[in-house]
C-alpha cells in the first residue's frame, strides 16, 4: 500500500515538472528574458491611479446601519 502511495506522489511530481517545462517554454520563461521586465513599481503604466480605485459613492452597507441602530438603542437603554 505504502509503494502504492508513493509510485502515485511520483506520478503527480512528475505531471508538475512537465506542466512546469510546458509553461517554460510556452511562454519563454529565462533569466535574461526576466530581467529585461521592468518591474511595475517603475512602470508608471501598471500602475492605478487611487482616484480610479476608491469608489466616491459608496453607501453604508444595510446590514451595518442595522447593527449601529441597534447599538444606539441599547445605549439609550442603558
Amino acid at each position: 500500500m505504502i509503494s502504492n502511495w508513493a509510485e502515485m506522489i511520483e506520478s503527480k511530481l512528475q505531471d508538475q515538472d512537465i506542466e512546469i517545462t510546458d509553461l517554460i517554454n510556452t511562454y519563454n520563461i529565462s533569466v535574461d528574458n526576466i530581467e529585461q521586465l521592468q518591474h511595475s513599481a517603475i512602470d508608471l503604466q501598471a500602475k492605478w491611479q487611487l482616484k480610479n480605485i476608491f469608489v466616491k459613492s459608496l453607501e453604508l452597507p444595510n446590514y451595518l446601519e442595522d447593527f449601529i441602530i441597534a447599538i444606539l438603542l441599547k445605549a439609550e437603554e442603558l
